[in-house]
């Protein structure tokens, strides 16, 4: 029965690991090392299987075949050249075949530690809202130190929206969160923005910095 050494897929692909790697350091260069030792143990064993082989084709020859040719009834420097030449080329076959598992190995994972190295660092802390306790309209900077690619908001943890009013929301560079026509969370740079009421008919629904209420916010740096 032949046996197949080709890999359609590694036991374990760096794409199985979470966005955000939470294991030790070890054990994430032990997951980056994995598919390179599935490549050279089944190269090893690709070539232990060829010595096989060739020691059965000389037994198969010799058995069947009477006065069978040996490479000791050549020439000395002919039968030196046969076997170089045939050396040579099955070991270019070889070397072909795993420089190009070697090398889609290598783009796979250079292409995973790159996804990696764009996963975002995550902030959280609150605010109190600001706003005029009359009129309701007040907007307020939160400073970060840092201008974050995504923020989220919602009010004492749980609020983002109730009946028609707007108490959070999901702002992304470039694209604030938005009621209608009005922004009801944007970023800003080093922070982000919150709003609540205006003088339109939509943002007097917005409620991202009402007085004395707490926001709890998550920022993606």
């Amino acid at each position: 029965m032949n046996t197949n050494y080709t890999i359609p897929a590694f036991t374990e692909p760096i794409t199985s690991l979470p966005d955000t790697p939470t294991c030790e350091a070890a054990e994430l260069k032990r997951r980056f090392q994995a598919p390179a030792d599935e490549v050279r143990e089944a190269h090893n064993a690709l070539a232990e299987a060829h010595e096989k082989l060739d020691e059965k084709v000389e037994g198969i020859v010799t058995e069947t075949f009477t006065g069978a040719i040996h490479e000791n009834m050549f020439d000395e420097e002919l039968a030196e050249k046969l076997n170089g030449k045939a050396d040579e080329e099955s070991n270019q076959e070889a070397h072909m075949a795993l420089d190009t598992r070697l090398k889609t190995a290598e783009t796979k994972l250079t292409v995973q530690s790159g996804q990696i190295s764009q996963k975002s660092e995550v902030y959280f802390g609150t605010y109190t809202g600001t706003a005029d306790p009359h009129t309701g309209i007040g907007n307020q900077v939160i400073t970060l130190g840092f201008t974050p690619k995504a923020i989220l908001v919602l009010r004492h943890g749980v609020d983002i929206q109730e009946d028609t009013w707007s108490y959070g929301g999901m702002a992304l560079t470039g694209h604030p969160a938005m009621r209608g026509q009005d922004p009801a969370l944007e970023i800003v740079t080093n922070g982000f923005k919150a709003y609540s009421g205006n003088n339109s008919t939509s943002s007097t629904r917005i409620r991202l910095n009402d007085d004395s209420d707490q926001y709890y916010y998550f920022a993606f740096k």
